[in-house]
């Protein structure tokens, strides 16, 4: 017979961060198919000097902001493995997971733009990257896993 009460393992609801998920899917798809329709339909909006700027260098800068907002997020993510409180490290997590989103959705309503104004190809590759990518952000048991980096929280 044990003295010590048993403590029961934190389960937490990922309810509200599937939400968040299927919204920023669903939001994502709408302005990528307005951005299609409108690249197939209409010839470029406005004839800026972005039309004589080479798409490559946006694409790079694309690739540039990829890397360190990935560098960020694990700067972000250390701080809050570092974090105690379980709850409060899911807490932190959940925040920092609509952060992303919104700002995912930013990237994507940029690229679609550029693609609407300049009509060029390579702002539909990288809108087709935006919209494949994101995927990896649904919020995964085992994903959450690692971040707790122990088996006694249970997500639900």
């Amino acid at each position: 017979m044990s003295l010590s009460p048993e403590i029961s393992a934190p389960v937490f609801s990922l309810k509200r961060m599937k939400r968040a998920f299927y919204i920023f899917i669903a939001v994502n798809i709408i302005i990528a198919v307005t951005a299609v329709i409108m690249f197939a339909l209409f010839d470029p909006l406005i004839n800026t000097s972005l039309n004589d700027v080479n798409p490559w260098y946006f694409f790079f800068m694309f690739i540039a902001f990829t890397v360190v907002n990935f560098l960020s997020s694990r700067k972000v993510l250390k701080y809050i493995r570092e974090t105690a409180e379980p709850a409060a490290r899911f807490s932190k997590y959940e925040d920092f997971y609509k952060r992303k989103t919104i700002a995912n959705v930013f990237g994507i309503i940029i690229t679609a733009i550029l693609c609407v104004i300049t009509a060029k190809y390579v702002f539909l590759f990288m809108l087709t990257i935006q919209l494949i990518i994101p995927i990896t952000l649904y919020p995964r048991k085992k994903m959450l896993a690692t971040l707790f980096q122990t088996k006694e929280a249970q997500f639900v």
